[in-house]
């Protein structure tokens, strides 16, 4: 993991992120023990003589802005007819019965080329906005091709990697965790619950001040708090 330590304070890390101090001397004696705590999502607040001289952080997330990403859709491979429907149907089988921001890119605007992110209809309502896309697409993608086999694999491994190549896929972090807690208990005491891989999309989106821009705005907008963009 990379660090930085110049801090970056967002409102969610302000809440989610704990704060510890430490000596510079007891930060370079157990330099590994420091990454491990900050890879689990703590912020540590470097001291010389008593005064702070460094935070030591995880790094904001980058974000892919309009342009390049523009440029990694219009030079994708074609897909072939049935990956978006495959990916969408993996959708279904773990949805549960169902009783201007940076975007989040849902799964089902990649595997559409002429109806996502490729058309001008999906640029016209993103703009310039940056966006960037969950781990939970990176899965989604990887599992249609693992569906396929031959030529048509091949083919399909060769979209999804060029994808993921150019787009920020953001992890699963302790803050993710918790919005995903919050939500999902909002959500099924309302009886109102999404299909699992929508949920934590939707967490991360929160979690990150992001919106999601979908094809699937009937799911995603029983989510409190999330800002969604429906496109048609």
């Amino acid at each position: 993991m990379a660090l930085t330590l110049s801090r970056v304070v967002s409102d969610l890390s302000d809440i989610f992120a704990p704060m510890s101090r430490m000596t510079a001397t007891d930060a370079a004696r157990s330099f590994s023990e420091v990454l491990n705590r900050v890879a689990g999502g703590e912020e540590i607040e470097v001291t010389r003589s008593g005064a702070a001289v460094a935070v030591i952080a995880a790094p904001a997330v980058r974000l892919l802005p309009a342009e390049r990403f523009r440029e990694l859709i219009a030079t994708a491979p074609a897909p072939d007819d049935h990956f978006a429907q495959e990916v969408r149907e993996l959708r279904q089988t773990v949805a549960p019965p169902v009783p201007s921001w940076p975007f989040l890119i849902d799964t089902d605007l990649l595997v559409d080329l002429e109806r996502g992110v490729g058309s001008a209809e999906v640029d016209r309502v993103i703009g310039e906005q940056e966006r960037a896309i969950s781990v939970i697409t990176v899965s989604e993608l990887l599992h249609g091709v693992h569906r396929a086999t031959g030529a048509r694999r091949a083919r399909r491994s060769a979209i999804v990697e060029h994808l993921l190549a150019g787009l920020r896929a953001i992890p699963i972090t302790d803050p993710v965790a918790r919005v995903h807690a919050d939500i999902w208990a909002q959500l099924a005491e309302a009886g109102n619950v999404i299909g699992a891989h929508d949920l934590w999309i939707a967490a991360t989106a929160i979690a990150h001040g992001l919106s999601v821009a979908t094809h699937n705005q009937t799911d995603f907008q029983r989510v409190p708090g999330l800002r969604v963009i429906a496109i048609s």
